[in-house]
């Protein structure tokens, strides 16, 4: 990060009484703001959020100006910074959710999270807005009061901002200006009551604030910029690569945390290469920053100038002569003339150099090269700061050992080290970062501070309880939509590969540009913002596509599953108030426009304009999806956008995280699990294979190898019949997965540890539901040590275990699982349960029964439904079916209750077996195993048992077949 950034002085530094002064009266206004302002409603806060991102909007031209003006950024990265700014503040608003409230809970306690009161955030000059609003913004909706040091170099930049904020209606004295230099900033540290810092700026300035921190015992967030190298591999795209350094070096003068500061090239690609990015800093246009073409401006100052000049000149005594591909002195200068630096490759093949170890913060770039992989890591990680790195190559062998051995926060393949996604964790590794990362997830972990309360009641519900009032709130604050998300991420990634189906093959700009051209052809075919469509195609790219064009229209899709016959569509039609159902074949007098997606289909959105556009859906959700309708009709699960991206920002966390990887789908898209797999993927970068879902264990194992997958999720009946396939001698079957999630129904333990030791050792299962989201994940040391539960309760829900009277039970017994998330649907449509999945009092009930134990592991006992009351005792199934898998030849098992005596139910256990077992060896097991109530009266040995196509067991079935036999 630049010198300039502000730095506070050594530790023990006198400081006069009025720089204490300064800081002190600001500090004490936002201390007694944050009292009120932590109260405040969070559906207010994001409101705030909302209206800031209208006043940039508003004032962005002229603020891009200023940022021209005053610092030299040239004025196309200074409207590129105020839409990042914008789409930063959609993303805030869209993650805060549960700033100071519950994060978990069980009878004994709860734990919630609390602000700190003030934060001090000290910023750079070279990111004016972005960086004190990525700071400044999460503190304040997470409930904390700031006090703002920006550099000296940005004044008028940050009035400005401040401006801003008091236009967009935030309380006056919730957010103090300190401007000064380096002695303000560390009087602002020491100011007693701050309680948090945030501080981007230099190596100096994050030692100095380290100090501080540490004496004070106050959180420290630190970003301290990056000395970034670009490995450059011989089977790249080398004009690709050429053009990408160029600009990460070069573009605004070098003057990014992120620019490439070391291209590392391989000694077999030398001489092709180095031309190439002589040609591409050559074309880069340098001079004036207020001219529209302008990518490399001035430096900030000429004193920077001259730090980034004698840099280079003491190199010179030991490096090759620089190379100047623009020359000495650009065309026009503006207002900036003395402060220009020339764009500066030099060759140096000493490690150890000072322009090799030192952030230049300028436009220089150092060449060195490197005869094998070894010696390219080596120099790659050679320095103290570990920012951001990158690698060219086509090579997946290349790529996954950049990915396990280079040593920086963020990676990249195939791009430039500069730039980073508005939402994503933002940080470095060694020298280059203190504390946690910056954005996404991390903003409530670092602007909040966990507290565990014993012996008292919860105070009102969670902000994240999706009751009427809040979903009201929330619409009132303003949505996002998914698939302006995706256009977000197509822009950055055109040329990825994002879907390969039987049908398409799409990258990912290609992907927005078909669903853009499907919703015209869809308004033209009477669909509108918040119709109600069914998607019943059996192509999984197709449905993608579809989905993503009726967001677009603000429609409301609705996954169907493809085999329904026409019928079942209908009927589906008349219950969920269906407009049109697209479909692989033509229903004829049917209830609703059916819309034939085929050849004709292509032929018609072919001539429709591919440019992504938006239609206002009105709070229309994001989804309507239907349960899989084992207890009666299908109930529809109302997820909104917010609800629906939680879910899928949760999912990605799942497993080894390898971004851009590979996923085989063989799930029908209609199912929710495989559907928010897929839609995960997909924000995460990721190429997407469908393949039928009829499909035998060894295609999909072959699939997976030759495809290179990263990810796979699967159901029960896919797991088990990989189980049984042949794996290599002391290796797994699926050892490059990154992800191997098996969801849909519970399995049994052995399975798991089977799973976890045979196929992929980041095999995950978890408990997740349509109503509820995910709300356990098993994986690691927990399948072995603890398979019979389905996980620890994540962090962000609140799970209780209720009695009949909905007051929550002792840690321990069993009972009624409901749950209060970020997750959680907003509505059911569809006719009132008696059980199943249900909404009450803003708790979601999702039809199960468990128990919690004292670490936070689940056990699932089973639905609410099955429940067995044999003499007035409830009899949970799945305690007798772990009973009896225990015993050697059980396969698989069922429990069903069925009314046969005086005592009410009696039990029954369907048995998949070896054929040696015998009735006789069961019950032998069960008199050792269970108390007289739970042992069942009757076995039944069958080849299969009955399950949906999602591997959910269907108990019906069962009673049905007891029934049939009495």
């Amino acid at each position: 990060m630049a010198e300039a950034a502000a730095r506070p002085t050594a530790r023990n530094a006198h400081l006069p009484e009025e720089d204490q002064a300064a800081a002190s009266p600001l500090v004490a206004a936002a201390w007694a703001c944050a009292r009120d302002w932590r109260n405040t409603p969070l559906a207010e806060r994001v409101h705030l959020v909302r209206r800031l991102a209208a006043a940039l909007t508003a004032e962005a031209e002229s603020l891009a100006a200023l940022i021209a003006a005053e610092v030299g950024k040239p004025i196309r990265f200074g409207r590129s910074e105020l839409q990042h700014c914008i789409d930063m503040l959609d993303a805030i608003a869209r993650r805060a959710k549960s700033g100071d409230e519950t994060i978990a809970a069980n009878p004994a306690w709860f734990a919630r999270r609390r602000p700190h009161g003030v934060v001090a955030a000290i910023t750079p000059w070279n990111n004016p807005l972005y960086i004190p609003l990525g700071k400044i913004v999460p503190a304040m909706v997470f409930g904390n009061g700031v006090v703002w040091k920006p550099a000296p170099e940005a004044r008028e930049i940050s009035r400005s901002l401040l401006q801003c904020l008091g236009k967009a209606g935030w309380p006056e004295g919730l957010i103090g200006l300190l401007e000064g230099g380096p002695r303000e900033g560390e009087a602002l540290m020491r100011e007693a009551g701050v309680g948090a810092v945030t501080i981007t700026g230099s190596l100096a300035a994050g030692r100095a604030a380290q100090d501080i921190c540490a004496e004070r015992h106050i959180p420290l967030q630190a970003e301290l910029g990056g000395n970034n190298a670009t490995i450059i591999w011989p089977d790249a795209d080398l004009a690709q690569a050429a053009r990408a350094v160029a600009a990460g070096a070069f573009e605004m003068a070098g003057q990014r945390c992120t620019a490439n500061r070391r291209v590392i090239v391989h000694d077999d690609c030398r001489q092709e290469f180095m031309p190439l990015l002589l040609e591409a800093t050559a074309a880069l246009k340098w001079g004036d920053p207020s001219e529209t073409g302008t990518v490399i401006g001035p430096m900030v100052s000429t004193a920077h100038r001259d730090r980034v000049a004698a840099l280079v000149q003491r190199a010179a005594s030991y490096c090759d002569a620089p190379l100047l591909p623009l020359g000495s002195e650009p065309r026009s200068v503006g207002t900036h003339g003395g402060k220009f630096y020339p764009p500066t490759i030099i060759f140096c093949d000493e490690p150890a150099a000072n322009i090799v170890q030192e952030e230049t913060f300028g436009p220089v770039l150092v060449v060195q090269k490197a005869s094998d992989w070894n010696a390219a890591i080596s120099l790659c990680n050679g320095v103290r700061q570990g920012l951001a790195a990158a690698v060219f190559t086509t090579s997946d062998e290349v790529v996954s050992r950049f990915l396990d051995e280079a040593e920086a926060g963020m990676l990249k393949i195939n791009q430039a080290t500069a730039n980073a996604m508005v939402d994503a964790p933002f940080g470095g590794w060694k020298a280059s970062g203190l504390g946690p990362p910056e954005h996404g997830q991390f903003d409530v972990e670092f602007f909040t501070r966990p507290q565990t309360v014993y012996g008292a009641k919860q105070r009102g519900a969670p902000a994240s309880v999706h009751s009427k009032s809040t979903a009201q709130a929330r619409t009132s604050a303003g949505q996002g939509n998914i698939a302006k998300t995706l256009i977000a991420l197509a822009a950055r990634w055109p040329g990825s590969a994002a879907i390969v189906s039987s049908r398409l093959t799409l990258t990912y700009g290609e992907l927005i540009g078909r669903a853009a051209r499907s919703a015209r052809e869809l308004r033209h075919r009477g669909v509108r913002p918040g119709s109600k469509v069914g998607i019943a195609l059996r192509d999984g790219g197709e449905s993608v596509v579809a989905m993503v064009a009726l967001w677009m229209l603000g429609a409301v899709p609705v996954p169907i599953d493809f085999r329904s016959k026409p019928d079942e569509q209908g009927q589906l039609a008349g219950e969920f108030q269906l407009s049109a159902i697209l479909g692989d074949r033509q229903i004829s007098q049917a209830p609703f426009t059916s819309i034939l997606v085929d050849s004709s289909w292509a032929d018609a959105i072919a001539k429709r304009d591919a440019e992504p556009f938006f239609e206002e859906s009105g709070g229309a959700p994001a989804i309507i999806s239907l349960t899989s309708g084992t207890t009666g009709r299908p109930l529809g699960i109302v997820l909104g956008h917010e609800e629906l991206l939680f879910r899928l920002e949760s999912n990605i966390k799942l497993g080894r995280r390898r971004p851009h990887g590979k996923l085989i789908s063989v799930i029908p898209i209609s199912f929710s699990g495989s559907r928010n797999h897929i839609l995960s993927q997909l924000l995460d970068g990721a190429t997407i294979y469908f393949y039928p879902p009829l499909f035998s264990a060894s295609e999909l194992i072959e699939a997976v190898h030759s495809r290179g997958a990263t990810s796979l999720a699967v159901v029960p009946t896919i797991l088990r019949a990989l189980l049984e396939a042949p794996a290599p001698d002391g290796t797994y079957l699926f050892p490059a997965l990154d992800s191997l999630y098996c969801f849909g129904a519970p399995i049994l333990p052995d399975e798991k540890r089977l799973a976890r030791a045979r196929l992929s050792r980041h095999f995950v299962e978890g408990y997740a539901s349509s109503l509820a989201g995910r709300m356990t994940v098993l994986y690691g040391a927990d399948i072995d040590a603890r398979p019979e539960t389905v996980g620890r309760v994540l962090p962000h829900v609140t799970l209780e275990i209720v009695g009949e009277d909905d007051q929550p039970l002792p840690v321990g017994e069993a009972g009624a699982i409901r749950v209060r998330s970020p997750a959680v649907a907003r509505d059911i449509y569809g006719a009132a349960r008696d059980s199943g999945d249900q909404i009450k009092d803003g708790w979601a009930y999702p039809g199960d029964t468990g128990a919690v134990d004292g670490e936070g592991f689940l056990q699932l006992m089973g639905r609410s439904s099955d429940m067995i009351i044999r003499g007035g005792v409830n009899v949970h199934p799945s305690e007798v079916e772990a009973a009896l898998a225990e015993l050697e030849g059980v396969k698989d098992v069922a429990v069903v209750g069925f009314a046969k005596s005086r005592e009410g139910e009696e039990i029954a256990a369907f048995v998949v077996s070896s054929p040696e077992l015998t009735e006789a060896t069961l019950n032998a097991h069960c008199r050792k195993r269970l108390v007289s109530h739970k042992r069942p009266r009757k076995f039944v040995f069958v080849s299969d048992l009955p399950r949906n196509a999602n591997g959910k067991l269907l108990r019906t079935e069962l009673r049905k077949r007891l029934e049939g036999a009495d």
